[in-house]
């Protein structure tokens, strides 16, 4: 009886620890904020890169891009040095993503269980390839809700998007 007590305590005191780790550390140092002409750099990219995204989405009619493709936007210029805002990272991240999503949707069909599983799938095959880009997961997702289809069409290279799975996005 007093085993099971003990067990179970400690097993309470892991769960309460991992719940702890939500409240998040104190930082040693504080956090630096940017230089000035950084933040305004920032802001010029972003503003251009998701202007030039939002034209995109009204003539293809394709609002849902909008979500992953903004925080890509985030990443790569609020924290252009991370190891997740790396150009291998942002087009093999989504790129992976979408062709995964697309596959599972053409395969699977639109369930629950699909989307799970070709977000998942693309997960595991970012972390294999070494591309992670968390709003890739979110841009394969969008893939699949959209039931995207393998398509190539002619005039993609107007807006830039030359690999497999924007075709797939962009062209229902």
């Amino acid at each position: 009886m007093l085993e099971t007590a003990a067990a179970k305590n400690k097993e309470q005191g892991k769960v309460l620890k991992y719940f702890a780790k939500f409240k998040g550390f104190k930082r040693d140092t504080p956090f630096v904020t940017p230089v000035p002409i950084d933040i305004i750099i920032a802001f010029v990219g972003s503003f251009l890169a998701l202007s030039f995204l939002g034209i995109l989405t009204y003539i293809y009619q394709a609002p849902m891009l909008v979500a992953p493709l903004g925080a890509t936007a985030v990443l790569i210029y609020g924290s252009p040095d991370g190891p997740l805002s790396q150009p291998r990272n942002v087009i093999f991240g989504h790129t992976l993503s979408a062709i995964i999503g697309v596959l599972t949707y053409q395969l699977c069909g639109l369930t629950w269980r699909s989307v799970a599983l070709g977000t998942s799938i693309a997960l595991l095959t970012m972390l294999l390839t070494k591309t992670t880009h968390p709003p890739g997961g979110g841009y394969g997702t969008v893939c699949h809700f959209k039931r995207s289809r393998p398509h190539v069409h002619p005039d993609t290279n107007i807006i830039g998007c030359c690999d497999y799975g924007h075709h797939c996005c962009f062209y229902q």
